[in-house]
């Protein structure tokens, strides 16, 4: 029974995962594919991801809905009330139908948990470069760089928020995190970050 609702609701899951960076095992990329690295033992936190994510999928089947995020917010260090708002949220804008769609309503959990994961990381990610380059920019014409980052620096930035996420994953499911992979990018771009702030 475990594995036929597995295999019901892991390709929801896989979609969520795979969607902005882990589209082959041991590899990241950023959203344009501009780099694409290989990151060892990166399959396996995001199979274990998966894991984590299905662990409790009969929950979602048996229409235990609030039971299924109270427990996935929490071995994602979430806040489990925040994300039965949202979701709360989200049933009031389905039509009958939709509402009856389970896999199509888990997408739209795993949605809003990646989603709230990858704000957190980039503000940690945002305050680490800014403290890095430690220059006397306001926190606004910092992000203001940042935001207008050149294509080449725009796809680095992106892959240090994939590999922070993956680093995040990795420490959720107590796997070695990439933190070679993670400082090469992001020592790459202080340098860049530099330059542009001795310029402003």
């Amino acid at each position: 029974m475990q594995q036929e609702l597995s295999n019901k609701y892991r390709p929801v899951a896989i979609y969520i995962l795979y969607h902005q960076m882990f589209s082959e095992p041991n590899f990241i990329r950023d959203r344009r594919t501009v780099f694409k690295i290989p990151v060892e033992g990166s399959g396996k936190i995001i199979q274990k991801m998966l894991e984590i994510m299905l662990a409790q999928i009969k929950l979602w089947e048996n229409g235990k809905e609030k039971e299924f995020i109270e427990f996935l917010s929490k071995e994602l260090k979430l806040d489990p009330a925040n994300m039965l708002e949202k979701y709360s949220k989200r049933l009031e804008f389905l039509n009958e139908q939709q509402s009856e769609d389970k896999p199509a309503k888990l997408m739209l959990v795993y949605c809003d948990m990646l989603t709230d994961l990858m704000v957190k990381i980039k503000d940690d990610v945002l305050e680490q470069l800014y403290e890095i380059i430690k220059v006397n920019l306001s926190e606004d014409e910092f992000e203001e760089i940042i935001t207008n980052l050149p294509d080449n620096e725009d796809a680095m930035f992106n892959i240090i928020l994939n590999l922070a996420a993956l680093k995040n994953f990795a420490k959720i499911t107590k796997e070695p995190q990439p933190e070679k992979e993670y400082f090469t990018f992001v020592n790459n771009l202080v340098k860049f970050l530099k330059q542009e702030s001795a310029a402003s």
